[in-house]
């Protein structure tokens, strides 16, 4: 790990432990976007959190929170992909709805 990184990850560390201490949290979701397509969801045990954070940072990943009825939301993100707002984050729904787009342009689903 680079002097660099390392302090990267201890500084969005600490950010994370300042925002929980004032938003505290009993559930985890990480909803992980590809681009614009539907995002990867998985429930995270509360103890891993952090771990989650560092790992994601460490694969180059944007991360972000978020605490709505005390459940935390990671939102992990590829760098120059558009950053979801949390609404779709928290419904873990795609950015684009490229079913929609393809109906209305004139294709059907079966095509």
């Amino acid at each position: 790990m680079t002097p660099e990184f390392s302090a990267k990850l201890s500084q969005k560390l600490q950010a994370f432990r300042q925002f929980v201490a004032e938003e505290p949290f009993t559930t985890c979701r990480l909803v992980h976007y590809v681009g614009v397509d539907k995002p990867n969801s998985i429930g995270v045990p509360t103890q891993e959190v952090e771990q989650q954070i560092s790992g994601c940072l460490a694969e180059g990943f944007l991360v972000d929170w978020h605490v709505t009825e005390g459940r935390l939301y990671l939102c992990i993100q590829e760098p120059g992909c558009p950053i979801p707002p949390w609404k779709k984050v928290i419904a873990e729904e795609a950015l684009v709805d490229v079913d929609a787009l393809l109906r209305e342009a004139g294709f059907s689903d079966g095509a």
